[in-house]
């Protein structure tokens, strides 16, 4: 996993660059910094950066110690995805990919509403964990993993998986769709199922179809 970032946000806690002294400064750099501690922080962290195809997105943002991408280590290299890229993580190679498609279905099974509900339980049981082959000493958040592979649409930066059917543990691609923190908790405090989405991609229909899973086509 990325380490933790080595700044945090200024008027809230010590800044580094000061010593022991609080940072008064208006946070309008950009990431909750003030722009002279903003530049500090990207020089700090300039190797904590997404590694796909030129993108320069940071791994972490300061004061977060949770990140919002994955390293993930295959045939000895180590790759490092933001956000937005880290639905590339399971299109390596065409073996890796079916390996990690059978090994998900083999997963799942379709409930009464119409979910896909994945059995293996993460350390939440609300929600489901899948542990890719070539990543075993890291899991991920099974919906997402459905989210990438089968809806293919890249998540916007601090953007989340929410479950339009209110249930945790559903991959079906047309229950889930990326939305912010604030209206993923919008959601979930009003707790009503919403309508599937019309997202179907090749990729969904074939893993339905393989799968014996519900699907509209």
């Amino acid at each position: 996993m990325p380490r933790e970032a080595r700044a945090e946000p200024c008027r809230k806690v010590l800044c580094p660059e000061v010593g022991n002294a609080q940072c008064e400064a208006i946070g309008n750099g950009g990431y909750g910094l003030c722009r002279t501690h903003r530049k500090t922080w990207e020089r700090l962290n300039d190797d904590l950066r997404c590694d796909y195809d030129g993108c320069r997105n940071y791994l972490f943002r300061p004061g977060r110690s949770q990140p919002f991408s994955r390293e993930w280590t295959y045939a000895g290299r180590t790759y490092r995805r933001c956000n937005v890229h880290m639905g590339t993580f399971l299109r390596w190679t065409p073996e890796l990919l079916r390996t990690n498609l059978s090994h998900f279905g083999s997963l799942v099974i379709p409930n009464d509403a119409g979910c896909w509900e994945f059995q293996r339980a993460s350390r939440n049981p609300a929600y489901g964990e899948f542990i890719p082959v070539g990543d075993k000493n890291d899991a991920w958040l099974a919906h997402r993993i459905s989210y990438f592979l089968f809806v293919q649409k890249p998540l916007g930066k601090d953007h989340q998986v929410d479950h339009r059917c209110m249930n945790g543990r559903c991959v079906r691609p047309d229950h889930l769709q990326g939305v912010t923190e604030t209206e993923n908790q919008r959601r979930r405090a009003r707790g009503k199922p919403m309508k599937p989405l019309k997202n179907w991609t090749r990729a969904g229909i074939e893993f339905a179809h393989e799968f014996n899973l519900p699907a509209p086509y």
